[in-house]
């Protein structure tokens, strides 16, 4: 499940109210406990449905209300919001007001190398559905030049002697992201993003030597080389990382 999967089945999702256990919704809040950007965004949903609660809740109905209501014949009316040509209308209201807070969400992120890494390893965690699955990586070029992502970028000896499984065309704060994808031995799967480093106005970039670290189960490496700025994630030990970023 991804993301934008998981953002649907939580839209109208009521903490304490909902049940949690249902197929699907479990799966779906379970993300946030891997990807910072979407716990932010599930935060944020979570505390709008309370504060919606906390209002309603503090309504006070009119004295002699139900007086009055009894005195007059009961007329029902269907609900504006049941009828066919406002379900449309509603729909699209809901995919704006979701729209408007993933783009608030994007906003508030940090531009800086760290968000960067955070968020693509929520990807590789996930092991993000791949666009285009191939051996060849002349082809992931073309699709990501398509796609106006990088596509031009030199990779490590380490990778060259790997074989290709696929990839992908990403997005960070409106940003394109390159994603390639390695096959390592026992299933285990290399992620190569590539993204621009003008994407960045924060915090400091890699230098040219890729600089090895952790981050949750993946073992990851940065570096830079021209205008681009590299990430590599994979479930493996540092000792078989280190001879994936061999020059």
């Amino acid at each position: 499940m991804d993301r934008d999967q998981a953002k649907k089945l939580l839209i109208a999702y009521r903490a304490g109210l909902d049940d949690s256990t249902e197929p699907g919704i479990a799966e779906a809040l379970a993300l946030a406990k891997f990807d910072p950007a979407f716990a932010d965004w599930l935060r944020l949903q979570t505390n709008f449905h309370s504060d919606v609660r906390r209002c309603l809740r503090a309504v006070q109905a009119p004295p002699g209300l139900r007086r009055s209501i009894r005195k007059h014949p009961v007329v029902v009316v269907r609900p504006i919001w049941r009828r066919a040509e406002w379900i449309s209308v509603a729909a699209g209201i809901v995919l704006l007001l979701s729209g408007i807070v993933y783009s608030r969400l994007q906003r508030s992120e940090a531009n800086t190398l760290e968000a960067f890494r955070a968020r693509m390893i929520g990807f590789a965690l996930r092991e993000y559905r791949m666009d285009i699955r191939t051996s060849d990586l002349a082809e992931v070029r073309r699709f990501l030049a398509k796609r106006a992502a990088p596509n031009d970028f030199g990779l490590t000896a380490g990778l060259e002697s790997i074989p290709v499984m696929g990839g992908g065309r990403l997005s960070w704060r409106g940003n394109p992201v390159a994603m390639v994808c390695f096959a390592l031995p026992e299933n285990e799967t290399a992620f190569l993003f590539v993204v621009h480093r003008d994407a960045f106005s924060e915090g400091t970039l890699p230098g040219d030597l890729p600089e090895i670290s952790s981050i949750k189960r993946m073992t990851t490496a940065e570096w830079s080389r021209g205008r681009d700025v590299f990430l590599l994630a994979a479930r493996v030990v540092r000792e078989e990382f280190r001879s994936l970023t061999s020059p």
